[in-house]
This record gives C-alpha cells, structure tokens and sequence, in this order.
C-alpha cells in the first residue's frame, strides 16, 4: 500500500450512498445500495489494495459489484478493469472509447511524448508515480462493453451518460442524480 495511505482519511461519504475515494495520484467513486455497488474507475494497477481496502472499509466485497463503469481509457483509470473483468463483473465504457480500453488504439500519453516537460518537478514526480504504479503495464480489458442508459439504470446509484469527448476520443462523465454532481475522471 502507498505511504501514508489510509481508507479512513481518503474515503468520503459526498452524498448518500456515494463515496469519493482519492487515491495517491487518481481517485474512484463508489455508489452503493446495500451491500451492492457501482465502482467508477479502478485506479493504476498498482492501486489495488488502495482500492481493495476502500472497499473494506466500507464493508463491501468485490464479488458483489454490480458493475464497473470507465470514464476512459488511460491506464489510471483502467489499471485493474481486466482483474475485475475477469471475476465475472461486467466493465462498461462509452462505445466510442471501447477501442482505446481494449488497447486497438493508444489515447494515452508516453514518456517520449513529455519530453523536456519531464523536468519540472511536478510532472517528473507523477511520472514516476505512473511507472512505479503499473502505468506502463498492458491493462487492455478486452472484456469491456459498451454501455447504454439502460444498462446504467440497472445499477446501483443510476448514473447518467455525459459524452464528453476531448480528453479522449469517448470519454464520459457521469451525472449522479442523489449526489446532483457531475463526475468527469480526468483533472
């Protein structure tokens, strides 16, 4: 676990059933319904028993996610989609960013795409962050499925569809209606 870390200073309560978990360097929502839940993003590969202990400390069990939702394809947002696919728990994503979540196309920036920017200290200190969390890792989900309003009304929390394509080809931000706060994935 990362220094410092603790499920009881990074889980927030932001609205009923709805919890804002900020990791090191990328955070995810949790929104429940009894012991049910919706987890939006998954953090670095890394991140796991971050993410594994935030749902402890909530008293949750991964085998009871009703479904993972991807605002889009970088490898912070991804990095343990494809664990978590791959125990049966359905991962969903806008059509238009499925390609980029499955890898068949790379939306994502490279060590050589920083260049010079590496050494400002902010932006080398993240980028080491990155490497060290698993973020040069293949975290294809070749599992992930488009998702549809439908299918969001299903699950706990009924977020809503916002495209917001920019940051990535299909990226999405997600309305929650009981928090009556957008949710974007990207800063």
């Amino acid at each position: 676990m990362s220094k410092n870390w603790s499920a009881e200073d990074n889980v927030k309560e932001v609205a009923e059933d709805v919890f804002f978990v900020q990791g090191p360097a990328v955070n995810w929502t949790i929104l429940t319904r009894g012991e049910e839940f919706t987890l939006i993003d998954t953090g670095y590969p890394g991140n796991w028993p971050l993410l594994q202990s935030s749902m402890n400390f909530l008293g949750l069990a991964m085998e009871n996610a009703a479904g993972v939702l991807l605002t889009h394809g970088h490898s912070d947002h991804i990095g343990n989609a494809a664990r978590i696919s791959a125990m049966g728990i359905p991962v969903f994503a806008s059509q238009a960013e499925l390609p980029n979540i499955r890898r068949e196309v790379l939306e994502q920036v490279t060590i050589k795409d920083l260049g010079v920017r590496m050494l400002r200290p902010r932006v080398g200190a993240w980028a080491l962050h990155a490497v060290r969390s698993g973020g040069l890792s293949d975290v294809a989900v070749p599992g992930v499925a488009a998702m549809t309003q439908d299918t969001l009304d299903a699950l706990p929390g009924s977020p809503r569809i916002i495209a917001t394509a920019g940051h990535t080809s299909g990226h999405a931000s997600f309305f929650i209606p009981s928090a009556k706060a957008a949710l974007h994935g990207s800063w």
